[in-house]
């Protein structure tokens, strides 16, 4: 019998795209802080209280926690069963996560953060990937509504208004006929602060909209974000961290040939370079791109087995290999697991709050009617750290 577990905090799209199977079966109960998942952990509950609100004869075996871009219920962090922790993103939330993934059993992240968190002393950690394909890119029409566009007929309207790309009235006609009317296609994050390395490498590809249909966006969602996918010949991607992102899968599932940057960490072990997808260099991009978009017929053999190949690959399916994993190691994470100090580490009092949060804390415990940054400075001058440089010129 599979072991059950807590998941969270999470939307109902997320359960509905990437856990549907799992909660159906019983082995999986997700959680948000409203109950809109159908069952909700806030953050003044104890683990008693939402331990005495499980569903009928369901206790959970251990709980992921998905830690990125979330806020998680105190209660969760003195939980009396193994906690696993889901660290997307740590480039971008490394300052939590350092702190956070020593109070959890197990810490799931991708291939190059398992490399990083080690070097933070956090050695109980495992490479997982974390980004599956959601249920409606997949071509089984009982699990979403994905698969090859490449011959239907088309709803959506004409290619969008962007900077670089254009099309004629017979190019639009060709897009409502079904064909793939984008030749090269980028959809992501643009943001210099985010991807510095990235954007250099879009600028040639977008050299490229002389004499190809080329489409670069961001903020585009859901069933926009689909159908531009089923348009596209060539979806170029390049990784943040070396990690088999989402878009990487999107792209092959949706018909278009993958592009990838040689050299990921992960991609490899699901797509072969000229087989399923083409692992481009910096010598190589334009060349490729060129070829590819003139040799219609290898551009859509590649294309066809890197869909077909991808369909294994839901999120559904990847997270029943974390579970087979986590079931081979559950004598370890039992064992972590009551080693494990049972508190949230928010709350933990010591040296390494901030000094001002030591303040704030010290104000409330000794009940002072001082103004609370006169506290502060009392707090930090008995705890032996001096007055802060600004405090000490002003009473010198």
């Amino acid at each position: 019998m599979a072991r059950r577990h807590l998941f969270g905090p999470v939307s109902p799209r997320f359960v509905e795209q990437n856990l549907y199977r799992h909660c159906q079966s019983g082995d999986c109960l997700a959680f948000d802080a409203t109950g809109a998942t159908s069952f909700a952990i806030g953050m003044a509950d104890t683990w008693d209280g939402i331990a005495a609100r499980w569903p009928a004869g369901w206790q959970p075996d251990f709980a992921v926690l998905d830690l990125h871009y979330t806020m998680i219920p105190p209660c969760l962090w003195q939980a009396p069963v193994p906690l696993i922790g889901l660290a997307q993103d740590w480039n971008l939330l490394w300052h939590a996560y350092r702190r956070l993934l020593h109070h959890v059993d197990l810490v799931l992240t991708d291939t190059g953060g398992v490399e990083h968190v080690a070097r933070e002393g956090i050695r109980h950690a495992w490479a997982a990937n974390l980004f599956g394909l959601e249920r409606q890119f997949l071509a089984d029409p009982e699990k979403g509504t994905g698969g090859n566009r490449e011959n239907r007929a088309s709803p959506f309207p004409p290619f969008p208004p962007v900077h670089h790309g254009h099309l004629t009235e017979s190019d639009n006609q060709r897009a409502a006929a079904g064909a793939r009317d984008i030749d090269i296609l980028f959809v992501g994050n643009l943001h210099p602060a985010v991807q510095r390395e990235r954007l250099p490498w879009l600028a040639r590809v977008a050299q490229l909209s002389e004499r190809r249909r080329v489409a670069i966006l961001q903020g585009v969602f859901d069933e926009e974000y689909r159908r531009l996918l089923g348009r596209a010949r060539i979806v170029f991607n390049r990784s943040l961290r070396g990690e088999c992102n989402m878009r990487a899968l999107e792209a092959a599932a949706s018909g278009a040939l993958l592009f990838q940057e040689a050299g990921n960490l992960e991609i490899p072990a699901y797509l072969r370079d000229r087989q399923e997808c083409v692992y481009y260099s910096d010598e190589s991009l334009e060349e490729l791109l060129d070829y590819y978009l003139d040799h219609e017929d290898e551009r859509r053999a590649i294309a066809e087995a890197g869909r077909q190949r991808v369909q294994q690959y839901s999120f559904a399916n990847l997270w029943d290999e974390q579970l087979r994993r986590i079931e081979e190691a559950w004598p370890e994470l039992e064992e972590r697991c009551l080693g494990r100090r049972h508190t949230n580490p928010k709350r933990e009092r010591g040296d390494e709050l901030p000094r001002w949060r030591v303040g704030l804390r010290c104000a409330e415990e000794r009940g002072d009617e001082l103004p609370r940054w006169r506290v502060g400075l009392r707090c930090a001058e008995e705890r032996g750290g001096g007055f802060p440089r600004s405090r000490a010129r002003a009473s010198g």
